[in-house]
């Protein structure tokens, strides 16, 4: 699948998938993850007829620098992710300057699937998002690195504008635990018309990117793609 190597407002990016695509994707890797290792994942979204935008986070990928070992980082972790939800925006308005009528779909990824969660907090609308091993609050671990008044998705589940959103977590996911998931869908579930809030567990799945998490999202936007066409 042919990939092009971007600079959008000094965030380095890949852009893959095919020629005629019929919708794009911004792509957002987790803490320790890379542009590289997202488009890696991307094969089913291509198939699929997806175009996708693979940027890297702040201390991430060509950004990295001297940051060691991210993942280990809570501060670092921080950072990025706060870094994120500002360009995240500034993303999605590169895609539909430069794919103007394409419907625009969203996956994030551990610290990107919350990024996700904060665009849809803020009103940002999609054609559908789907988040992997992450929730709309932080793990309790990242929490006291937290800035100050820091005040998670979750809590402003009121800028939710019904945007199809699918959780897809593993239930041995000791990073990001299931519960976390599980309390976002429940929150949100009374702000969302039926069909459009699914949360899909993968048994015997820890905190890691499966294939399958890339085969149902393509699944989950084709389905909103067709609805919304």
């Amino acid at each position: 699948m042919p990939r092009e190597r971007l600079a959008i407002e000094g965030v380095p990016a890949l852009l893959a998938g095919p020629e005629r695509p019929r919708g794009a994707v911004l792509f957002l890797h987790g803490a320790g993850g890379s542009k590289e290792r997202t488009a890696a994942l991307a094969g089913p979204l291509h198939e699929a007829g997806f175009l996708t935008l693979h940027p890297d986070a702040l201390h991430h990928g060509e950004r990295k620098g001297g940051a060691g070992d991210v993942f280990r980082d809570k501060a670092k972790i921080v950072e990025a992710q706060l870094a994120s939800i500002e360009e995240a925006p500034r993303l999605l308005a590169w895609l539909r300057a430069r794919f103007p009528g394409l419907p625009l779909f969203a996956v994030g990824a551990s610290m990107g699937g919350y990024v996700v969660h904060e665009l849809l907090a803020r009103g940002e609308v999609l054609a559908a998002a789907a988040v992997w091993m992450s929730a709309a609050r932080p793990p309790d671990w990242l929490v006291p690195a937290l800035p100050p008044g820091f005040v998670p998705a979750i809590e402003r589940a009121g800028g939710y504008r019904g945007v199809p959103l699918l959780h897809l977590h593993g239930d041995a996911d000791a990073i990001v635990p299931l519960r976390l998931a599980e309390e976002t869908i429940e929150t949100l579930r009374s702000r969302y018309p039926p069909g459009r809030l699914a949360l899909a567990v993968l048994p015997g799945v820890g905190h890691a990117p499966r294939p399958e998490m890339a085969a149902l999202s393509a699944g989950w936007f084709l389905r909103w793609r067709f609805e919304s066409a």
